[in-house]
């Protein structure tokens, strides 16, 4: 059986972004005008908030909104039919890891990795 992906989560990201900014799950209900219940269940992962209310959520947590959409288009997917062959989402299944990780780093950390992956590849080309 093939294994299953496991998207980053729109939750890690957000909670990510709360931590980073200093923000509680009551401080950004009130920015974003809706109840500490519903901000609860986005942050813990139960329910995907609508466009209008994660284009909210992004722009008080300065969060990229194309990625935390692709993240709720993934959570969307999921809760509708559950994980998806590897295979079938165009997924390299030694690379999931890193994708799951990557959300939580900081750029200078994101570069970090970015870098060390371009040595060893200049390495390899240059040992062939």
């Amino acid at each position: 059986m093939a294994e299953q992906i496991k998207y980053p989560s729109l939750a890690d990201l957000i909670s990510a972004a709360m931590t980073e900014n200093n923000v509680s799950i009551r401080g950004l209900a009130e920015q974003v005008d809706m109840t500490y219940e519903h901000v609860r269940r986005i942050v813990r992962g139960e329910n995907v908030p609508a466009n209008v209310v994660l284009r909210a959520i992004c722009t008080k947590l300065g969060i990229d909104y194309k990625e935390a959409e692709k993240l709720a288009v993934a959570a969307k997917i999921v809760s509708q039919y559950g994980n998806i062959p590897y295979e079938l989402a165009g997924k390299n299944p030694e690379l999931v890891p890193i994708e799951n990780a990557w959300p939580t780093l900081r750029k200078e950390q994101k570069d970090a990795v970015l870098a060390m992956v371009r040595s060893f590849s200049i390495q390899n080309k240059a040992e062939v």
